[in-house]
């Protein structure tokens, strides 16, 4: 967001459909993966309190993507080569999204990063997770979970993304379906309720 033209030097080329290759595996930029939305700042949260963050909806485009990248997760020896898989997928969430003829996947939107800022000062990556939240990866953080977390700073200052499809119930490469979404969620801030990290209370079954 700026308030003034920055004539006609682009920051950023856009594509109506995604492109990506195989190829494009091997050159990522780590320093630029898992981006996410924010910080918001929420009224009322203080240092000693907890936000309490309910996920209302999530509404899908309609694809997403799959991948090994080389090097990357627990078994990066036993997978080196790069794979990568572009999914289409029913908006409606009632179908099964099918990677091959053979093999179909129940879908179950959540948010893979979501937190708030730590209270020490300079930059923190969003990738491990911590006591304020972060790439948590867990597929509870779905319609209808409460996720608590600590807050260490005013306004709390809460970012979210890395937004999945599908996934198991552990995960040690990349091979989840991740996927761009419009989500809807509501935050509050509870008074004084000191959490040592962040905690979950699930939907009834």
């Amino acid at each position: 967001v700026c308030n003034r033209s920055r004539g006609h030097c682009p920051i950023l080329v856009m594509c109506p459909e995604p492109k990506a290759k195989v190829t494009d595996l091997t050159a990522l930029d780590f320093d630029r993966v898992n981006p996410v939305t924010g910080p918001v700042y929420i009224e009322g949260a203080e240092p000693g309190d907890a936000v309490a963050v309910t996920f209302r909806a999530f509404h899908p485009l309609g694809w997403g993507w799959t991948a090994n990248i080389p090097g990357f997760g627990h078994l990066a020896e036993d997978f080196p080569d790069p794979a990568l898989h572009i999914w289409d997928y029913d908006i409606s969430l009632c179908k099964l999204a099918a990677y091959a003829p053979m093999g179909q996947v129940a879908l179950k939107p959540f948010v893979g990063t979501i937190g708030l800022a730590l209270a020490e000062p300079g930059l923190h990556s969003v990738v491990p997770p911590r006591r304020v939240g972060g790439n948590l990866d867990i597929r509870d953080n779905c319609t209808g979970t409460t996720l608590y977390l600590p807050v260490e700073v005013q306004g709390g200052l809460l970012s979210l993304g890395d937004t999945h499809a599908a996934q198991g119930a552990a995960r040690f490469v990349v091979r989840l379906l991740k996927v761009r979404w419009r989500l809807r969620l509501r935050s509050n801030s509870l008074k004084m309720q000191v959490l040592l990290s962040h905690v979950w209370r699930l939907p009834d079954p």
